[in-house]
């Protein structure tokens, strides 16, 4: 599978996992586990939606890997490429990084700052950052 393909897929997986609602469910699994108050956003939740990330890709790309006649890698290489991905996804999805993106684009709204949530305008910014950088780091 070319580089270009495995970007579009984890740029999806980057949209799909960093939506609100993605955050809501996570943030209500670890207040059920643990008995806590978390809010939506916070950096727990952040954190397990990093884990999350890596999961889904390193499963990803095995499954689409595992048929190739061409296929000479090793599975540490998908774990790496995991890895290598969920890095760049904690540090786009960080919450950090959409107030930077708020303050550098003022017509756009980028985050929430009532919920401490991105937005979807947002959402769709920090995809396109996310798909160029993967693109040129991974």
């Amino acid at each position: 599978m070319s580089k270009f393909t495995n970007t579009i897929i984890n740029t999806g997986a980057f949209f799909l996992i960093s939506l609100l609602e993605t955050f809501g469910l996570t943030s209500n699994i670890i207040n059920t586990l643990f008995e806590g108050n978390l809010k939506q956003c916070s950096g727990p939740t952040h954190f397990v939606q990093t884990i999350i990330f890596i999961i889904i890709i390193f499963a990803i790309v095995t499954l689409l890997n595992m048929f190739a006649f061409d296929n000479k890698r090793t599975i540490w290489y998908y774990m790496k490429y995991a890895f290598y991905s969920g890095i760049v996804y904690y540090f786009m999805s960080n919450l950090g990084t959409y107030e930077i993106s708020n303050i550098l684009t003022p017509y756009i709204n980028v985050f929430n700052g009532s919920n401490g949530c991105p937005t979807i305008p947002g959402l769709i910014l920090h995809s396109i950052i996310f798909f160029f950088l993967h693109l040129v780091l991974v």
